[in-house]
């Protein structure tokens, strides 16, 4: 059987990086990014518009969208050509490719002030700090269901990604599943309380984009958070275990930070 071809625009980040070296034998990948990283890239802005990107999705079965401003703490300008814009000419150059199904990499920000409620006036600390300042407990659990609550205007722009994805996938008929995505951590632990409720372990997240990728055809939308098991989990992952198949192997509480 021949293997779906699968389109990746950002690749060059962490997450790209991983999951080509954890599903290069299962797809046949090509690549989009701002910069040339190999002899498989289509390089260009996204950003630039939608006639730009079109050659690299010609003959493409799958896009997974991971490119993106990625500080969470950027400004509008930063965040609206990148991940407005950007995502825009992307599911707009699937659209026009005849791509089938288009997998958004999401992330729970879309929703975590849903965990904290109110942010205290005057804080100016990073995000660890904030949380520590809070007790949330595995009965605060968030579904997909629940409305969305941006912490930032990252947080908004993965909430218009999902939008979009409902919009195309309503509109042209293309298959679009959002993956909110936890904490995916450079050395691959959970190095602080927080990011052992939201965690994604490598492992887990090659099987979570995996089963995305080659979800049943009449999966035409969905939100799915995206962590590992974690026994403090603060999101649901129910949904991606029943809907996609997903199948974690990792638990935060099995990870000691200094391992």
């Amino acid at each position: 059987m021949d293997k779906k071809k699968v389109l990746m625009t950002g690749h060059a980040g962490l997450i790209g990086k991983v999951l080509s070296k954890g599903l290069s034998e299962r797809y046949d990948f090509s690549y989009l990014d701002i910069k040339k990283i190999n002899d498989l890239d289509f390089v260009a802005d996204i950003s630039a518009g939608v006639d730009q990107i079109l050659p690299a999705f010609e003959g493409v079965d799958v896009v997974l969208h991971l490119a993106g401003d990625r500080n969470r703490d950027d400004p509008w300008e930063n965040i609206l050509p990148n991940n407005i814009v950007g995502t825009y000419n992307v599911f707009e150059a699937a659209k026009r490719s005849h791509v089938k199904r288009i997998v958004f990499a999401s992330s729970v920000r879309a929703t975590d002030m849903g965990q904290l409620g109110k942010i205290p006036d005057g804080f100016e600390g990073d995000w660890k700090d904030l949380w520590e300042k809070f007790n949330i407990s595995p009965s605060n659990i968030i579904s997909p269901e629940e409305p969305v609550r941006p912490y930032n205007f990252y947080g908004v722009s993965k909430v218009f990604g999902e939008t979009l994805g409902r919009y195309y996938s309503d509109r042209f008929g293309i298959s679009v599943i959002c993956l909110r995505i936890g904490g995916f951590q450079d050395d691959d632990k959970p190095t602080y309380e927080y990011i052992r409720r939201i965690w994604l372990s490598w492992r887990d997240g090659v099987d979570g984009f995996d089963k995305a990728i080659s979800a049943r055809e009449d999966v035409k939308f969905g939100i799915f958070y995206l962590t590992s098991d974690n026994s403090r989990k603060v999101y649901d992952i129910s949904s991606t275990k029943k809907i996609l198949g997903y199948d974690p192997k990792d638990d935060s509480e099995n990870y000691n930070a200094n391992d």
